[in-house]
């Protein structure tokens, strides 16, 4: 008997969707049940994959007019962004602790994976702020009061302001990384456009900007750290778009007739290279039906010529196995099982190797 050692959350992903998807129907039963935020008249989610693989879910949730939140002493009621007493609540203590701590950042730990250009992309440390506060916009400050509270993450002491916003009675049954945000109209909207997916930008036709400069006055961007060598000498090394034009001219014929702003039409910017590529010409269906000059009835005949499917070996093996020990009429199905499966890829090549064994009974069966 072989036992199979599982070491990693990720080396049994059924189990993880199942329990994934237990708890997220039971959170959604919690959410409609109105003792939690009051009685919704709408829930949207949204179930999304890390890049570990692990589920996790976002969801908006409407409240009814009449029992929504509205002022900074309701939303205290639902929402925590402090650390509780470790002696008198020492269960949500340790799950605020496992779940519920941005993990040091900043002066604290540099390295941190949210950590871009040297600062925290979640804000964090959060300002201590001693009450919940809404500011004209509607987005809400959270209470983090400069209690002296802290607790011990990744052996760094950490106080209020690393404090992910949660709600206590989900988290106690839950057990899990629960964040609990109110959101004004302004930030529902955003929120909505997140969960489906939606684009916030749009322009058409493409709008690119042209800089253009005078010899040696490129503007130059650069860090505050960066050395002033450094940046002179990256500088000198890389042209700007402008000066990418004038080289463009020299290296294309096309482009001696173009001006700087009709450049784009037919030329695209490469940023790595900071130089000026011509417009690749694009496919058309006639294209993709074409492999080394041959032209293909079918879009899968053209996936096979390029190897990008897999060939009709196994099959003609398993026939070719069969035939000696079934009849013929047994191939015969074998064959039209396979071929109403649609996974044979070039049927025609199956049938030219195997066609004798469909027929060896034939004649027998003319005599």
């Amino acid at each position: 008997m072989c036992c199979q050692i599982f070491t990693k959350l990720n080396d049994r992903p059924d189990i993880i969707c199942k329990v994934f998807k237990i708890k997220l129907d039971e959170l959604l039963k919690d959410l409609k049940n109105e003792s939690i935020f009051g009685k919704p008249k709408a829930i949207v989610y949204t179930v999304e994959f890390q890049k570990c693989g692990l589920p996790h879910c976002h969801i908006l949730l409407f409240i009814q007019q009449s029992e929504k939140t509205r002022s900074s002493h309701d939303i205290e009621q639902h929402i925590s962004a402090e650390i509780p007493d470790e002696q008198m609540q020492p269960k949500l203590y340790k799950l605020v602790q496992k779940f519920m701590v941005h993990d040091p950042c900043g002066v604290l730990n540099v390295s941190n994976p949210c950590m871009v250009n040297e600062k925290c992309s979640k804000f964090y440390p959060m300002a201590f702020c001693e009450r919940t506060l809404i500011d004209n916009a509607g987005f809400p400050k959270y209470k983090r009061p400069d209690n002296g509270h802290t607790m011990n993450k990744k052996n760094v002491d950490v106080d209020n302001r690393y404090i992910v916003p949660y709600n206590a009675a989900l988290l106690l049954k839950y057990s899990c990384h629960i964040n609990v945000e109110y959101t004004c109209q302004t930030s529902t909207i955003k929120y909505l456009f997140k969960l489906f997916g939606f684009e916030i930008q749009f322009k058409e036709p493409n709008i690119i900007c042209l800089p253009f400069h005078l010899p040696n006055e490129q503007n130059v961007l650069y860090e505050d750290h960066q050395l002033l060598e450094n940046v002179i000498e990256s500088a000198t090394a890389k042209d700007s778009m402008f000066m990418g034009w004038m080289k463009a001219n020299k290296e294309f014929e096309v482009a001696c007739n173009l001006t700087f702003a009709e450049l784009p039409s037919y030329f695209v910017w490469d940023k790595q290279g900071h130089l000026w590529r011509p417009w690749k010409q694009g496919h058309t269906f006639a294209n993709i039906l074409s492999v080394d000059g041959v032209a293909f009835y079918t879009y899968k005949e053209a996936c096979y010529a390029l190897g990008l499917l897999q060939d009709d070996k196994e099959f003609i093996d398993a026939i070719n196995e069969a035939s000696s020990w079934v009849s013929p009429f047994y191939i015969r199905r074998l064959f039209a099982m396979l071929l109403m499966s649609n996974n044979i890829v070039c049927p025609d090549v199956v049938w030219q190797q195997c066609w004798k064994h469909c027929a060896d009974d034939v004649l027998y069966d003319k005599r």
